[in-house]
Order: C-alpha cells, then sequence, then structure tokens
C-alpha cells in the first residue's frame, strides 16, 4: 500500500503503535468489570514483543518508501490519566493536544 500511495505521489504517514498493554484499561483494570478478564501477565508481555515487532516493520517500510513516522510508542498519552478520556484508553482534548507531530523515518 506504502509503494502504491508513495508511487502515485501521495504523501505517506505510518504511526508507530503504542504498546496498548500499558494503557490503564489493560495494565490496571477495574477489579469489578476488568476489559479483559482473561488476559494473563503472560499475555502483556507478548503484547509488548508484538508492538515492538510491529513498530521495527512500520519504520522499515517508512524508510523504504520514503514516509513520515508518527511516534506513538515514544508518548506517554495512552498512559497518563490526565491525557485520557473516562474509559482509560482513548485520548481526551489534552491528549489530542500532546500527539506526536510527524518527523522523519528512522
Amino acid at each position: 500500500m506504502a509503494g502504491r500511495l508513495t508511487s502515485a505521489g501521495a504523501t505517506v504517514f505510518l504511526a508507530l503503535l503504542d504498546d496498548q498493554s500499558k494503557r490503564p484499561f489493560v495494565a490496571h483494570p477495574n477489579p469489578t468489570e476488568p476489559a479483559f478478564p482473561a488476559t494473563t501477565r503472560g499475555d502483556l508481555a507478548l503484547m509488548s514483543v508484538h508492538i515492538a515487532a510491529y513498530n521495527d516493520i512500520l519504520r522499515r517500510t517508512a524508510a523504504r518508501y520514503g514516509g513520515d513516522v508518527v511516534d506513538f510508542s515514544a508518548t506517554t498519552i495512552f498512559t497518563d490519566k490526565e491525557t485520557l478520556c473516562d474509559d482509560g484508553n482513548h485520548p481526551n482534548a489534552v491528549g489530542y493536544d500532546r500527539s506526536p507531530q510527524s518527523g522523519s523515518p528512522r
């Protein structure tokens, strides 16, 4: 997809993923209503490994096709309660204001 877009003259933006296992609704779920009640510590560790692998692929793809990278992997907007909606998962207005800017591929 990135190749087809860049060959058509489009600017491609690829977002590095945040580690969702660290989001409050996953890492510190409400004990009476956990979002994913069957999730284990091993599952969370595997999520982190998968995110790192996906982000490596995204970085290589951005470099290959001259795409811009938006790095959500290094931000705290998904782990800081000040920047999240009450659901503990999505950014609130403050979080969107602090969202990372695009930059050159790494």
